[in-house]
């Protein structure tokens, strides 16, 4: 139950992640000024990233779990190398817990799934009539 339980919810985060920041990315290149063709694809790239990973962990529980922590990983080391400039420390820190933080939680989640320990449900013995064999003779 356990396993299932952590399974879930860390399907549940991913999902939410990637709907999330894969509509802010299709609604910001939208509204960037640029050849459509190209906007469009900025969009759809971003959104194959985040629903692939997604996807991934789904599928193949322990190499989508690897997935979503690198990935978690290398969004947060990379944000703020990107954005430094950009936005001040109080924003990269929201933007890191909101854009990284999530993978990464799912794929531990993810890890520990698969180590949770289920409670042991007590055997059914069953029982059987010992017949005694009498021998012929």
């Amino acid at each position: 139950m356990i396993r299932a339980e952590l399974r879930f919810v860390s399907r549940i985060v991913a999902l939410a992640w990637a709907c999330g920041w894969a509509c802010f990315f299709m609604v910001f290149t939208l509204a960037d000024c640029g050849s459509p063709r190209l906007v469009l694809l900025r969009g759809l790239f971003a959104a194959l990233v985040f629903f692939g990973s997604v996807a991934v962990s789904h599928f193949r529980e322990r190499l989508g779990a690897a997935l979503l922590i690198l990935e978690g990983v290398a969004l947060a080391v990379g944000c703020p190398l990107f954005l430094e400039s950009r936005f001040t420390l109080g924003t990269i820190a929201v933007l890191i817990a909101t854009f990284a933080g999530p993978p990464f939680v799912s794929g531990i989640a993810l890890v520990l799934a698969r180590k949770a320990v289920e409670p042991r449900r007590p055997q059914r013995v069953r029982r059987t009539r010992l017949h005694s064999m009498e021998t012929v003779k």
